[in-house]
């Protein structure tokens, strides 16, 4: 549904918010007992997952996919949900400007405001996000750095877009064998979002950015997907900054297999490997 309108011969903003939006005619299938509160702070525009048993002091921020132009709180409920669900952490999931309406660093920023507000709270974080989500928790990281911000506990990365620039070579070797994205409208969509910012600018390319001094990083990608390059060279250069990086390569799994969960094991086991992951992270286990 999604590549049909990514791969249509003009490209359509509303149409490609609609697909993106169509994962909203799923069926509900939150965890028991886990409680959705829309925020009330300006500054922390998204809404609030507690799971029932949520750890205190600790929190995690996630930032959604949509290619910075689609996608929402809710179209990622479910898998902000489960996530805060496997990790005993309440999760933040942001309502970020979009493009093209707020070109870069709209986002980027949105996401510092973020961070700086919940650090006031006196909160211990994980960042986290998929797709173009991965990129903002990258750059996120990346501006805490030189803004000399207390770092977070983590970054969680799932199918993470690292390269603005066409140099990841399985944007071609999959474009066929990649099940949910199409690239016809790639480089115009992702400079609705980056503006007259050059594509291989550290914070719309992560993978050259000087990644020294990043958190601890889990990363998942699948093989097939035409942005398994941008994971794997972002790991390997992030593994030759000496950053601690978990790496977890799948086979046959379409981009943001992820968003499936409850109803797919390759999406449950994922949540649960992820949640894990940001349990350890902050000590909630």
């Amino acid at each position: 549904m999604v590549k049909r309108v990514t791969n249509a011969p003009r490209f359509d903003l509303a149409a490609v918010r609609r697909a993106m939006a169509s994962r909203l005619t799923m069926p509900a299938a939150l965890p028991r007992g886990l409680r959705v509160d829309a925020s009330t702070d300006p500054a922390l525009p998204g809404e609030w997952l507690h799971p029932r048993d949520a750890a205190p002091g600790v929190a995690l921020l996630f930032m959604h996919g949509g290619g910075f132009i689609a996608g929402s709180p809710r179209t990622h409920r479910s898998f902000a949900a489960w996530l805060a669900q496997e990790s005993r952490v309440s999760v933040l999931s942001l309502d970020y400007r979009l493009a093209p309406e707020h070109p870069y660093p709209a986002a980027l920023d949105d996401c510092l405001t973020a961070v700086r507000a919940l650090q006031a709270r006196g909160l211990r974080l994980v960042l986290g996000g998929d797709s173009a989500g991965g990129q903002l928790t990258i750059a996120t990281a990346l501006r805490m750095r030189a803004e000399s911000l207390p770092m977070p506990e983590g970054l969680l990365l799932v199918c993470p877009l690292t390269d603005f620039t066409d140099a990841s070579e399985s944007l071609r070797t999959n474009a066929e064998s990649e099940p949910l994205l199409g690239l016809r409208h790639r480089t115009y969509t992702l400079g609705l979002y980056a503006g007259a910012t050059p594509l291989s600018d550290a914070l719309l390319s992560p993978v050259y950015a000087d990644l020294r001094g990043l958190p601890p990083m889990i990363v998942e990608a699948s093989r097939i997907e035409v942005l398994w390059d941008d994971a794997r060279r972002f790991v390997e250069a992030a593994q030759a900054a000496s950053a601690a990086v978990e790496f977890h390569p799948h086979d046959g799994l379409a981009h943001d297999w992820q968003l499936m969960v409850p109803f797919t094991p390759e999406a449950n086991a994922s949540l649960r490997r992820l949640g894990a992951w940001v349990a350890a992270r902050l000590r909630t286990v």
